[in-house]
């Protein structure tokens, strides 16, 4: 859990992801990170740059997760 700053830090919420075990909601990850008012919405306007950089991947219905989590494209070979 973070502690109370200024401003919400791009480590803070790749670390948040990175511990949870499934997906987070912005609720959740603001919860996870203490993160009120001003921060929360601090924390949505990051949470679009990251998934514009490619560094997290959103899912149906508003749950992020780090990028990485997703498998690389797989190629199967056909008979």
């Amino acid at each position: 859990m973070a502690s109370r700053r200024d401003e919400i830090r791009e480590a803070d919420v790749l670390g948040a992801l990175e511990e949870a075990r499934y997906p987070l909601s912005v609720r959740e990850l603001a919860s996870q990170l203490e993160a009120h008012g001003e921060e929360r919405h601090s924390l949505k306007k990051m949470l679009r740059r990251l998934v514009q950089s490619g560094r997290v991947a959103e899912v149906q219905g508003g749950r992020y997760f780090p990028a990485h989590w997703v498998p690389r494209k797989v190629t199967t070979a056909t008979g």
